[in-house]
Order: structure tokens, then sequence, then C-alpha cells
């Protein structure tokens, strides 16, 4: 059971904390929403409809070849689709801390073993190895190691939970790609300590302005420096933050 007080995050809010390297963003954005939306974004969510065979008569092309990309590469590789669209629950730390997620499918390849899937729009030419090197860094995000814990409710019928996540990589330049991030125990530990600091800080309720250049970009700019009529701009998330 979680603890009254308990820290909900997800693994896209654990990535935002070390990527935006800014707490007062990320503290902004589990309270607050841009009331203009991100078209990348959106665009992103119909794709994911796509995918699942929800969204009719598209109208958007691009997202049209993004889909369609996905679709080939799944073929190719030989993906049964068993489950889409799970919304999942992780306890850890004896309930101080839930991980939420939704994950995008999980499917059967053609040797039996299943995966996690997760479909990914890419607006240049697709992910890019370390120069020299045969790693790509977006297979070693949190993400990944988020997705493979084992979840408090896995869904009906699994017994085993996948040891794999396999990104489908639609790029708007070339062919879709596919990277398949195995578990290692490694990543499992830094992702961990990652939780830790997190909750550490947000415990302490220290969530502290980083200004700079990167304030230029930053869409929570006009809250941040309490631009006047800032609130025309934002709205409040429906759902009550944990504190």
């Amino acid at each position: 059971m979680p603890k009254k007080d308990a820290i909900y995050l997800s693994p896209t809010s654990i990535q935002a904390w070390f990527d935006n390297q800014c707490p007062a963003r990320w503290k902004f954005e589990r309270e607050w929403t841009a009331v203009k939306q991100n078209a990348f974004a959106e665009r992103g969510i119909l794709v994911h409809s796509m995918m699942e065979g929800k969204a009719k008569k598209v109208t958007d092309n691009l997202a049209v070849t993004f889909s369609e990309k996905m679709k080939h590469i799944s073929d190719l590789i030989g993906m049964e689709i068993l489950h889409t669209e799970i919304p999942l629950k992780v306890t850890l730390f004896g309930g101080r801390v839930i991980i939420r997620e939704r994950i995008d499918a999980i499917a059967k390849l053609f040797d039996g073993s299943t995966v996690i899937v997760d479909w990914k729009t890419n607006y240049s030419s697709g992910w890019k190895n370390i120069p020299l090197t045969t790693i790509y860094p977006q297979e070693h995000t949190f993400q990944g190691a988020a997705y493979l814990l084992r979840p408090d409710e896995p869904p009906k019928g699994m017994k085993e939970w996948p040891t794999s996540v396999m990104y489908i990589v639609a790029p708007i330049k070339g062919a879709a790609q596919a990277h398949r991030y195995n578990k290692n125990e490694e990543d499992t530990e830094n992702l961990m300590k990652a939780i830790e600091y997190i909750a550490c800080g947000h415990d302490l309720g220290y969530f502290p302005k980083s200004r700079g250049k990167q304030c230029i970009e930053c869409p929570f700019n006009l809250m941040c420096y309490d631009a006047p009529d800032w609130k025309k701009h934002y709205r409040k998330r429906t759902f009550k933050t944990k504190k």
C-alpha cells in the first residue's frame, strides 16, 4: 500500500528532472500546463492513437507518414501486439515512491519472447550513435529501465515480465529504426539512485530556479519571471500534485 505522503513519479518526470536541469520547471510542469499546446506533442499523441487503430480519417500527412513507417518496420520484425495502452503502477521503497506509467504496447516476437513496445516520432533522420561506437544514448534513458521494473499488477495472463524494450523510431528523413534495449543491473541501479535523488529534493521542498539562456525556450518562462498577465497562458492541471 502506498504511504499517505507518497511521491508519484513517471519515467518522463524522472528524465525531465535531469534533462531540464531546473527543479523549478519540473515543479511547474507537474502543476500547470500551457494553454497553447505544442504541435509536436499533439502529433505524437495522434500517431500513438493511429498505431492503436483508434484514429479515423486522419488529415495530418506527417502523422500518416510516421505511422506508416512504424507499421512497416513492425511487420518486418514480425511483432504480434498483445496489449496496447497499458496503465501500470510500480511501488518502490516501501510505498514512499509510486511510479505511474502508460506503456504503448506489449508484443510477442517471432522467437516467442515478449517485449515492451514504445512508438517514437523523430523530427530528424533518426537516433544517432556515439561516434566510433554502436551505442545509442536514447536507448539508455530512465524510461527503459523503469518500464522493465515489474509492475504491481501486470496485465492479466502475464506471468513473466519482459526484459526488453523495443523502440520503434519513425524519423522524418529515411526509414524507421528498431532499437532493442535489454535490461541490465547497472541501469536499474542508476534509476533507483535518480529516484532517491528526486525524492530527497521533493521531501525538502527545494525547487530552485536555474535561470540562464535556457529560459528563452522554456514553456514556463512567463510564469517563472512573473511576467504581466502570465496566468492567461497557463491552466492548472486537473490532478492534484502529491506533496
